[in-house]
């Protein structure tokens, strides 16, 4: 039997008085893209790279991770960090966002960097595609500030290379 299905946006449409859509979701936002990239020295279990910040009003489009080959690293989380302080240097662990461990990994979990990813694969899945970066996070409200997209090394050895992200994300405003 055939479906016929409405999203959210034509749902609120039919209802009177009319429900206001999401704008985040559907409407006038911003396209919005950030880059970020880093060279990683030793790319051990437990290295963590930060590489770019996303507010979290934000709902994420696209996360395409890209690296050289970096042979042994056959595990990385892609999750979300709580930004450090202006003139704090990255020198421990972070906190992962909202304190949840959880958040580490919570936009990707395993991904190989063993061999050279130059045409990227988009991270964002059905789960966390219609959330905002607070709703990813576990917040119960938006926080109102921004989070730091972080790549935890899980399964790597001493091996260097760059690591790059694209991301693009829609706003309100």
């Amino acid at each position: 039997m055939a479906e016929f299905l409405s999203s959210q946006e034509f749902l609120n449409r039919a209802t009177y008085p009319i429900a206001p859509t999401n704008p985040a979701l559907s409407g006038p936002a911003m396209l919005q893209a950030k880059q970020g990239a880093v060279t990683a020295v030793a790319a051990a279990t437990g290295s963590v790279y930060r590489l770019t910040s996303v507010p979290s009003n934000a709902r994420l489009e696209g996360i395409v991770l890209r690296n050289a080959a970096l042979a042994g690293v056959t595990a990385v989380d892609i999750g979300l960090a709580e930004q450090l302080p202006p003139g704090t240097p990255f020198t421990a662990a972070p906190t992962y966002a909202n304190s949840v461990a959880g958040n580490q990994n919570c936009y990707a979990t395993g991904q190989t960097l063993a061999a050279a990813g130059n045409t990227g694969t988009n991270l964002v899945n059905l789960a966390t595609c219609t959330k905002r970066v607070w709703e990813v996070a576990g917040f119960t409200a938006d926080p109102g500030r921004a989070f730091d997209l972080v790549a935890t090394v899980t399964t790597g050895a001493a091996v260097g290379g760059q690591i790059a992200v694209n991301v693009t994300y829609a706003s309100a405003g």
